[in-house]
């Protein structure tokens, strides 16, 4: 960390955080408003999708790079700026661990949520839905939850936003800012505030755990293998499931 606090908030600026999160927002939003005008239907829906689906994140991966090559070129690389580096062979070990122990963790906030606001009880927290969805269309989701979205999202809050947040206040601060800009960022497509509320409550808690795990490490890889590992149980769950 000795490189990232020789360099001033200069370098650190706020916009290095909010700028990728605004395009992924407002790729998001386009995706929507387009799809639901156009409304197309069988092999061009699915294509569409799928394209719909790469392009928000790789809009938000454009603007990584360009604001996050000069903040790496003054730390001696991603690595030292953003914890971002090669993976090691330790790394899936301490991912599927964190994603047991967050998973339980979520568990427990959510029962916690349900006893203390009744209005919740009986909601899924789920904000996927496989309903309806043309095979196609879950292999693309599946892609992207498991290998595209997990080594974006976490250069996003736990890389840039966390410490960029970290210049200006102390860890648990940022990462309870990073947490809930992150759970807030997955509830677009739940429809109602009960379940809105579970949800919430069940990413922040994630989200947190992974800032935790990212502290510990100073690394972004075992938190990329948390959240893959996340994803796909829950992308499972909702297959068995059948919603």
């Amino acid at each position: 960390m000795e490189p990232i606090r020789a360099l001033g908030n200069d370098v650190w600026r706020t916009r290095l955080a909010v700028l990728p999160i605004a395009a992924l927002v407002a790729m998001l939003v386009t995706e929507v408003l387009v799809m639901h005008a156009w409304r197309p239907r069988g092999t061009v829906h699915d294509v569409a999708f799928g394209i719909a689906s790469i392009l928000h994140y790789a809009a938000a991966v454009t603007v990584i790079l360009i604001l996050g090559a000069p903040v790496a070129r003054r730390c001696g690389g991603w690595f030292n700026a953003f914890g971002w580096g090669r993976p090691r062979w330790k790394d899936p070990l301490l991912g599927l661990g964190a994603a047991l122990g967050e998973y339980i963790a979520r568990i427990v906030a959510s029962i916690a949520v349900v006893i203390a606001i009744p209005a919740v009880r009986g909601v899924t927290e789920g904000n996927v839905s496989l309903a309806g969805r043309s095979t196609a269309q879950i292999v693309v989701l599946g892609i992207v939850a498991i290998v595209v979205a997990p080594p974006v999202e976490e250069l996003m809050f736990r890389g840039l936003l966390l410490r960029t947040a970290m210049r200006r206040m102390p860890f648990w601060p940022a990462a309870l800012l990073s947490s809930v800009c992150f759970a807030a960022l997955h509830l677009y497509e739940v429809h109602s505030v009960p379940a809105a509320t579970l949800l919430f409550v069940s990413v922040f808690v994630f989200g947190l755990g992974q800032c935790v795990l990212v502290r510990f490490t100073g690394r972004l890889n075992p938190g990329i293998a948390a959240h893959a590992v996340s994803n796909a149980a829950s992308l499972l769950i909702v297959l068995a499931s059948g919603r």
